[in-house]
Parts: structure tokens; sequence; C-alpha cells
């Protein structure tokens, strides 16, 4: 027992220490230092996008609003679930109100969060959109494009081939949103020029054709029921699907798309077209949204144009009326020089000396 003539410090000390303890459950991400939050280790979550529903998508739209570090990784197999047979059973189709293949387009709304959509297809993009995410000091979230040979119906050979006919035909388009990244303009902060041709609408195949996502698609078994041969008797305006996607909708209605199968023309069905123009206007937005392709881009430009070309109309205009001056202005030196000399030539020819000369005695006049 301590004795003294003092207060006791135990009691002081336990009450400090449990308002210590209060203090720390009552401190939140917030309240630490710029210099505290990077000490934090992320939260690193893993899920699988064929799994996602709509409670899932709501804590993932949550959790990128927070602005603590919560890495969430999805794997995306783009289609949803297959029966034993390996067939798509709901291929490409979304849950209501919501594409589960769009989930990194629709992180873009939280606009703080690091969001990225990469691929084994391209290696180097997919390093550094881990680190960038991991490094990123807020949530993050990583869509990554998983290929199973197994499950989608092709040839474990053909796995690197099938992540790249998937990127080249933007079924499953690479960008990389960082809010920390550009002036702080939206377009500056998405980059998309991970794909190939970026500013383009298609990526060009070898054979001249354009690459749909309907390319992507008759390569794996598991959408097979979305294709049958075609009938030229039967079916109306047999069209390719590249041209098929550049028709207005309207037009399209009266045509049947196909795509060439490994030994036939295949009809692809209308669910199949929907989702194909679905990514193809999905594409459209990112290319919108990085700036690389709008109507506005092009009105700007008509603009500078149109600026440029009155600018230097103007400065032609200026310039013609200042050399025109100055050749006024030669030509009227020139012609009171040339006066003045025939005008001394004839007067020395009639015998006057032109005046002021020395001849009698600085009096101009005829010769005697």
């Amino acid at each position: 027992m301590l004795t003294g003539d003092g207060p006791d410090p135990l009691p002081k000390a336990a009450t400090a220490r449990k308002q210590a303890v209060q203090n720390l459950k009552r401190l939140t991400f917030e309240q630490l230092t710029d210099t505290e939050k990077p000490l934090c280790p992320p939260m690193i979550v893993v899920g699988n996008g064929s799994g996602l529903g709509t409670g899932e998508l709501s804590q993932i739209a949550w959790a990128l609003e927070t602005g603590r570090p919560i890495k969430v990784f999805i794997l995306s197999d783009l289609g949803g679930k297959a029966d034993a047979a390996g067939h798509a059973v709901d291929a490409m189709c979304p849950y209501p109100m919501v594409q589960r293949d769009d989930l990194a387009f629709l992180a873009l709304l939280s606009r703080e969060a690091f969001v990225t959509q990469a691929s084994i297809a391209n290696p180097t993009h997919f390093a550094q959109s881990i680190l960038a995410s991991l490094d990123h000091d807020g949530p993050a979230l990583v869509h990554i494009h998983a290929p199973s040979p197994e499950r989608h119906g092709f040839n474990a050979a053909d796995l690197f081939r099938q992540a790249q006919l998937a990127v080249d035909s933007r079924a499953f388009p690479l960008f990389t949103y960082d809010p920390a990244a550009g002036s702080g303009v939206f377009g500056s902060r998405l980059d998309i020029t991970a794909n190939p041709e970026s500013h383009e609408m298609w990526v060009q195949s070898p054979d001249g054709h354009a690459l749909t996502p309907i390319h992507w698609a008759v390569t794996e078994s598991r959408f097979a029921d979305h294709f049958r041969p075609l009938n030229a008797s039967s079916d109306t305006a047999p069209t390719a699907v590249d041209e098929y996607l550049s028709l207005p909708a309207s037009q399209a209605a009266d045509c049947t798309a196909y795509v060439a199968g490994p030994t036939e023309r295949l009809v692809v069905s209308p669910t199949l077209m929907a989702e194909g123009r679905r990514q193809q206007k999905f594409w459209q937005t990112l290319q919108e949204l990085a700036g690389f392709v709008t109507p506005f881009t092009e009105q700007v430009r008509r603009q500078i144009e149109q600026e440029t070309a009155q600018t230097h109309e103007q400065e032609l205009a200026d310039l013609r009326r200042e050399y025109e001056q100055k050749l006024a202005d030669l030509k009227a030196g020139f012609e009171a020089d040339a006066a003045q000399r025939v005008t001394g030539r004839l007067l020395q020819m009639a015998g006057y000396t032109p005046s002021g000369s020395d001849t009698n005695n600085g009096q101009g006049g005829r010769e005697s």
C-alpha cells in the first residue's frame, strides 16, 4: 500500500487508460492525419463477378464512397452462369437494373475511388493497375477478366488468345481512372490507351473485317445456343455483324445478322446482338468520357479552324493594306523624282540652266 500525504496516483492512471481506450474506440479513419492514413494497411476483398447480386453491388458502392483503403478485386467471366454442358444459362444477360460486367463503369460514379479494368491480355497494364490500386490512399476497384477454358468452352492453349480477343473485340475494354491524375477534369483522369486502336470504334482483324463482341462470343462454346447456320433461302437480308451494328436499329430490324463460323456463316440470336450493341455503346461512352471521340471535340475543332481562318484573313488584309500604301508612297516618290529629272533635262535642252546652279552667279537663265 502506498503511503504519503499526496493523492493516490493509481485511480488517476486507471481513469486515463480507460479514457484512452474510449478515445480509440471512437477514432475514425477520417480523424487520422495525412501522415497516419498511409500507415493503415488496406483491406483487400476478392470476389467473383458471377456471384454478385444487388446486395453485394450496393455494398461495393458503399465501400467506394467511404474514402477508406478498401481494395475490391472482382474476377469477371463475361457471361454469367453455365450449365453442366458448358452452355451459358444467362449468357451475357444482366441482373435487373444493373449489368454485372458494367461494374467498373458504375464505379466511376464515385469519382474519388481508383477504378481499373484489366486483363492478362495486357500484362503491363495489368501489373500497373494492381500496383496503382494498392498505392492509392483511398478505395479502389479492380475488375479483372478471368477466362476459364473449362467453363467457357475453349482450349486451354488458347487462354491468352481468348483474353486478347475479348479486349480487341471491345467485349472487355481496358481502362484506368485515377482520381489523383490529371488537372481535375474527369476526362484527364480516365485512360483508355491500353486498348488497341483506342481512337477507333473497332479493331480491324488481319483479314480486314472489324472485330466485334460477337466475334469473341462465337469462339466460346458456352454461347453456342445463340448461333445457328444461315439459311440463304429463308433468312432475309443477311448482314455481317460489324455492318449490322453500324445500322440504325430501325433499319437493322429488317436484316439478319450473321458471323463467320469455323466452317459456315452463323446467324446470331437477337439477344446476343442486343448485347453486342450494348457493348458498342459502352465503348463509345468510354471514348467520349476520355475525350477521344465527342461531338464537342469536333465542334471545338471547327470553331478553332474558323477563328484561325478569320485571324489569317485579317492578317493578310492588314499586310495587303500596308504594302499597298508602301507601293503608293514609292510610286509617288518615283513619279516626283522622274518629273523633276525630265523637267531639268528639258530646260537644259532649251538652253536654260537648272535653277540654283552656279552659272550667272546663281541666277538661272538662258545662255548668251
